[in-house]
């Protein structure tokens, strides 16, 4: 069985002098040359993974970026302006808004970064609906409701919170822990279906992606991950909180600072691990036009990279990003690939395709929100 790696070409100095510009001219313009930043950083990266010998291009219109950030931004605007002079029902309503429009957001974002992903001349689409998303989030949504409904019951007058002899008021108070315990179980499963969407609903040319994910791999991998973080992130921090509050105590003991960042190392290193392991689940599971890809994502090997990556921006107040994005770039491409992948003969087909159907148009909603 042969397999067909992919490979990224470029190497941190010569990103650093592309990303270091873009940074320059985005502080200079007030972040209105963002756009433009994001599209040259893209081309340089795009440009420099591999398969075969062929690189990836993106081809996206700073423009339309720039359109989708102003829209974004002016409705952040509204709302903080309607926050600050008093105007809740206005900022109620625009967060609301907000909250239903990310499923659509989310759908356009992977659009968008797939019509304008382009391989050997064939672009990549998107073809799941947004009805589809808002179906695989509406368990979210339920939830989101509930908890909202629980906590204005006593500000609409439904009751008033007594005390804690008042049944009702007990079931009130407790009841959003059980709703967030839903929630977390809940967590992977739409994870799973979104996974489905992004993945299952893209393709190369008119040739669709196959993805066969099995729900329980990704409730697994979630498991091993929150039991690492609660483990060992989320009760050293509740103790490091506790002691901090302590009357008693006026600084901070040596071993809590340690115990602090012994906490950051971890999550990072679960943080890789959980990377390593869902994308094993991920190109595991799927497939091209009867060529399957495979993954070797390690999490010993991630980990480590996660955590060096961490204290690399925070020493250096974020001018080695460069070298860290190359170097997760460098690790997660040339891990993945195809078996058995006819790579002249597969594209020939796609490229035929595309010269007697032709490019589809964008659709009207073609920008890039952000997410």
């Amino acid at each position: 069985m042969q397999r067909q790696r992919l490979e990224f070409r470029g190497n941190a100095h010569d990103f650093f002098k592309v990303w270091i510009i873009n940074l320059l001219l985005t502080i200079i313009t007030f972040g209105l040359y963002s756009p433009w930043a994001k599209v040259r950083n893209n081309q340089y990266l795009y440009g420099n993974a591999y398969l075969g010998d062929h690189s990836f291009e993106y081809t996206a219109n700073p423009f339309r970026i720039l359109i989708g950030r102003l829209i974004v931004f002016g409705g952040y605007l509204t709302f903080s302006v309607c926050a600050n002079i008093g105007h809740w029902e206005v900022a109620t309503l625009i967060a609301a808004v907000f909250v239903l429009l990310i499923p659509f957001f989310i759908r356009q974002s992977v659009a968008f970064k797939r019509r304008y992903t382009r391989f050997r001349g064939v672009s990549f689409k998107h073809t799941a609906s947004a009805l589809s998303y808002y179906k695989a989030t509406l368990p979210i949504f339920i939830i989101l409701s509930i908890i909202v409904a629980i906590y204005a019951a006593p500000m609409l007058g439904v009751f008033k919170p007594r005390n804690l002899s008042d049944g009702f008021f007990v079931a009130w108070l407790y009841s959003p822990l059980i709703i967030y315990a839903v929630a977390a179980l809940l967590t992977p499963y739409v994870f799973a279906l979104i996974k489905r969407l992004i993945i299952g609903k893209t393709s190369y040319g008119h040739t669709s992606f196959e993805y066969n994910l099995k729900i329980g791999a990704v409730y697994f991998v979630f498991l091993k991950y929150s039991l690492i973080v609660l483990a060992f992130v989320v009760i050293p921090l509740i103790a490091i909180f506790d002691f901090y509050t302590d009357a008693y105590l006026r600084h901070v003991p040596t071993p809590l600072i340690i115990l602090y960042f012994t906490s950051i190392f971890v999550f990072y290193a679960a943080k890789g691990a959980f990377d390593a392991w869902i994308g094993r689940v991920d190109f595991n599971n799927c497939s091209i036009g009867g060529f399957k890809t495979f993954c070797e994502y390690r999490a010993r090997e991630l980990a480590p990279i996660y955590i060096v990556n961490f204290f690399a921006l925070l020493f250096s107040c974020g001018l080695l990003y460069p070298w860290v994005k190359v170097r997760v770039l460098k690790y997660k491409l040339e891990n993945v690939g195809f078996e058995n992948l006819d790579l002249d003969g597969f594209t020939g087909e796609i490229e035929r395709q595309k010269g007697a159907l032709g490019e589809e148009t964008a659709d009207f909603f073609d920008l890039d929100i952000g997410f």
